[in-house]
């Protein structure tokens, strides 16, 4: 049986100790490269993590402007409402129609166009209210309706009637006047303005 020296050994397994040390010195080289590659992105990646950067602090910013300008012009719809609203009032006032499209904002802001009332049913309403309701009725009608009739202007009873339905119908509310009056004297002969006929 052979037998070998130390010095034979060394030289049978000295070749596989080096290739062995070899492959865990590239294992480790490459382990050190990819690391580093993670940590340390190339000049490609930069650029695009810059770029991206800059286009979202940019739109950061539009957006920013973008918000403001709808506050703005919120603000100025909601002033141009109030001055058509108190346009509409003194038009009204003065007895005169309102234009379409006034009517249409009316609408879209109080989801209702007010009731337009002839003069014809005006006048049945304050002569069924001289005839049918003395003052402290007329007064708890005005008190029903929202109304201070020591506000409206007149002196005698007739003159704060008359001047009660003038206001109610300035206020396009004339048909909530009539559901009153027809609750408290069902008789009186005044049309329904309800729209399907009366209950």
């Amino acid at each position: 049986m052979f037998e070998f020296t130390l010095a034979e050994y060394l030289l049978l397994f000295i070749p596989v100790i080096l290739v062995f040390l070899g492959l865990v010195i590239i294992v480790l080289i490459l382990a050190t490269r990819r690391q580093s590659g993670q940590n340390y992105p190339d000049k490609a990646e930069l650029e695009r993590r810059e770029w991206t950067a800059r286009q979202i602090r940019s739109l950061e910013a539009d957006h920013a402007a973008d918000m403001q300008e709808i506050y703005k012009l919120r603000d100025e719809v909601f002033f141009l409402g109030r001055l058509i609203s108190m346009m509409a009032d003194i038009i009204e006032e003065a007895g005169l129609l309102l234009p379409d499209d006034v009517v249409e904002h009316l609408r879209r802001q109080h989801n209702r166009a007010p009731i337009i009332i002839d003069p014809e049913t005006t006048v049945m309403v304050q002569h069924a209210l001289d005839r049918f309701f003395d003052y402290g009725e007329i007064n708890q009608l005005a008190f029903k309706l929202g109304i201070d009739l020591e506000n409206i202007p007149g002196s005698t009873r007739e003159d704060k009637t008359r001047g009660l339905v003038k206001f109610v119908d300035r206020r396009g509310n004339m048909e909530a006047l009539i559901k009153l009056i027809v609750e408290m004297r069902p008789n009186v002969p005044l049309p329904w303005l309800g729209g399907r006929g009366p209950p």
